[in-house]
């Protein structure tokens, strides 16, 4: 009868949808294009407007907006992880807001989002990993009255979506094995490279370039401390893809309220994730967010 062609219709475009996603992600390895290609999955999937992908951030206090299909460029492009409506996310839960204009005053900071987007209506989808980890949301949004999808559209967007979560992880997983695989590569290198330098200069040359292609840094600074002067001097550093060799009486690094001068006291690393100047003073590089130090001992 018509009822059951229609649901077959709807488990074939179901099918589709599927089969597109998981062919793209194993031809394509860029996190973008992956989120934007489930974004327009789900767009022409559905009887909706507009899907918009919000990740949290590793301190599970801000949503980015990192895939908005058809862009929209608002203003509005970042939320605060706070409030019911990231709660019930993360336990899982779908949230259907029939209104935008009628949100409760206490989801304020959604509420901006989704009127700098036009959003009248809209279902929102955790997006939740294998491990039960909350990464962020799926909005289905309407720009012109009430979301409503049936409950084979739901069942579809939220089969999509798990199947997007999964592709996702196993991109990060494989790019991960990637990274360290190549880490290890320019480690054994650099090794064999460093042992052939007999000149301080040049070693110090060698640990820049290799830092450089090892970790995804902005700023590398290489401190030694002289015994003549009973101090910390900064022998060489990397910042604007540029390196520079110092000598060895210039310039001094404070050995207190600097991170460097509380790792080589304490001769333990020290990993600052928001680095806040008032913490600890850094004269030679600017508009530090995150920092790592660590101790050169010799045997």
């Amino acid at each position: 009868d018509e009822d059951m062609a229609v649901r077959l219709d709807e488990q074939a475009n179901i099918l589709n949808a599927y089969n597109e996603l998981a062919t793209f992600a194993t031809t394509n390895q860029s996190e973008q294009a992956l989120l934007d290609k489930g974004a327009n999955i789900l767009l022409n999937l559905l009887d909706i407007d507009h899907v918009g992908i919000m990740m949290i951030d590793d301190e599970y206090k801000v949503a980015n907006l990192v895939s908005d299909v058809p862009p929209q460029n608002a203003s509005i492009q970042q939320l605060p992880v706070e409030g019911e409506l990231w709660e019930q996310l993360a336990r899982g839960e779908h949230l259907l807001i029939e209104s935008v204009a009628g949100m409760e005053s206490e989801d304020r900071d959604s509420k901006e989002i989704f009127d700098a987007h036009g959003i009248q209506s809209a279902l929102i989808l955790p997006f939740i990993d294998l491990a039960g980890k909350h990464m962020g949301s799926i909005g289905l949004d309407k720009f012109n009255g009430r979301i409503d999808l049936s409950n084979a559209q739901m069942q579809s967007a939220r089969l999509i979506s798990a199947q997007l979560v999964n592709h996702l992880q196993s991109l990060r997983l494989l790019q991960d094995s990637q990274r360290f695989a190549n880490q290890m590569q320019q480690i054994a290198k650099f090794s064999e490279m460093v042992q052939s330098r007999l000149e301080l200069a040049e070693i110090f040359q060698t640990s820049l370039h290799f830092t450089n292609r090892i970790l995804d840094v902005d700023y590398i600074n290489i401190v030694l401390y002289e015994d003549s002067l009973e101090k910390l001097i900064v022998r060489a550093y990397r910042q604007d893809e540029q390196d520079v060799i110092l000598p060895s009486d210039n310039p001094v690094m404070p050995l207190e309220k600097t991170v460097v001068g509380t790792v080589w006291r304490k001769r333990e690393a020290m990993y600052i994730r928001h680095y806040e100047p008032h913490q600890y003073e850094n004269p030679y590089a600017k508009n530090i967010h995150v920092l790592y130090a660590t101790a050169l001992i010799s045997r």
